[in-house]
C-alpha cells in the first residue's frame, strides 16, 4: 500500500512540474518527503540498491504525472484558461502556509523581507498579508523581476527572502 501512495505523491510532483509557478520541490516538502528523496539522491552511489527501491515509486510516479496529464493540462489551458489558471494561482496560494512555517522554524522575526516576483504581483501581495497577520508587521519589499535566480522561474513564480 505504501508503494502505491508513493506512486501518487510522484504523480502530485510531476503535475507540479508543469504547471507554472507551482514547484515539484514545494509539493516534495508539503508532503514530508523532499529530505528523504534528496538524501538518497545524495547517497545514490554508496547505498544504490536501497536508494533505488525507495525512489523507483516517485520516479514512475512522476513520468505518469508529467506524460499524462501534460495533454489535460493543454486541454485545459486552450478550452478553460480562466479556471485552469486560477486552479493554479489555488496551488501556489496554497504552499503560503508551508513558507510561513518554514520562516517561524528557521527563526524569522520580524527582519527585513524580500518578495521577489515574476509577473505575479498579485501572489506576492497574498503572501505579505499573512506575513503581516503572524508576525505583527511587514518590514519588508515585494519587487518585480523579468526572471528569479532559481530553477522554477518561469513567469508566475515567486521566491522570499528574509533576515532572522
Amino acid at each position: 500500500m505504501k508503494t502505491i501512495f508513493d506512486i501518487l505523491r510522484g504523480v502530485v510532483i510531476g503535475l507540479a512540474n508543469i504547471i507554472p509557478g507551482v514547484s515539484g520541490g514545494t509539493m516534495m516538502v508539503s508532503m514530508g518527503i523532499y529530505d528523504t528523496i534528496i538524501g538518497c539522491i545524495n547517497s545514490l552511489f554508496k547505498d544504490f540498491k536501497r536508494c533505488v527501491k525507495m525512489l523507483w515509486p516517485y520516479a514512475l510516479g512522476m513520468v505518469l504525472g508529467i506524460l499524462g496529464l501534460a495533454k489535460l493540462i493543454t486541454f485545459l489551458l486552450g478550452s478553460y484558461p480562466l479556471p485552469t489558471n486560477m486552479a493554479f494561482i489555488g496551488l501556489i496560494l496554497g504552499g503560503l502556509p508551508m513558507i510561513l512555517k518554514k520562516m517561524k522554524e528557521l527563526g524569522y522575526n520580524g527582519g527585513r523581507v524580500i518578495i521577489a516576483h515574476n509577473q505575479n504581483e498579485a501572489a506576492a501581495l497574498q503572501l505579505k498579508m499573512p506575513i503581516e497577520e503572524l508576525f505583527g508587521t511587514f518590514n519588508g519589499v515585494i519587487h518585480p523581476e523579468r526572471a528569479l535566480c532559481c530553477y522554477y522561474a518561469e513567469p508566475g513564480s515567486v521566491m522570499v527572502g528574509f533576515e532572522a
